[in-house]
């Protein structure tokens, strides 16, 4: 008895031939993975290059901002934008992900407020 082959085609019947697998691996759901987690980056990064310009415009907004409150941080102001993006998002575990998001942007524009501060 030989090693058995590190392949194994697999033709189904009236077919020449549905799939390859080496290893247990099946190439051409290997492929199809691979073609839908590439569309999906595609798309996630359509979404961070409207994100990141967006993001950028709100940190230019608040930093003027330092120099009109008494106090950097506006506990009432964050709890209504939360509030706000919150209503936004329909699904329970994307809104506190959002929710969670909107924390750090919140604590990246008192850093920004606190630097122009003067």
């Amino acid at each position: 008895m030989g090693a058995q082959a590190p392949y194994r085609e697999y033709r189904a019947p009236g077919r020449r031939r549905a799939s390859i697998d080496i290893q247990g691996v099946n190439l051409i759901e290997l492929k199809i993975m691979v073609s839908a987690l590439e569309k999906t980056r595609k798309k996630i990064d359509a979404v961070d290059s409207r994100l990141a310009p967006l993001l950028a415009a709100r940190f230019g907004l608040v930093r003027p901002l330092a120099g009109l409150k008494k106090s950097v941080r506006d506990p009432a102001r964050e709890a209504a934008v939360l509030k706000h993006a919150g209503a936004l998002v329909k699904t329970g575990e994307l809104r506190t992900a959002v929710a969670a998001v909107y924390k750090e942007i919140f604590r990246q524009g008192r850093r920004i407020q606190n630097a122009h501060k003067a």
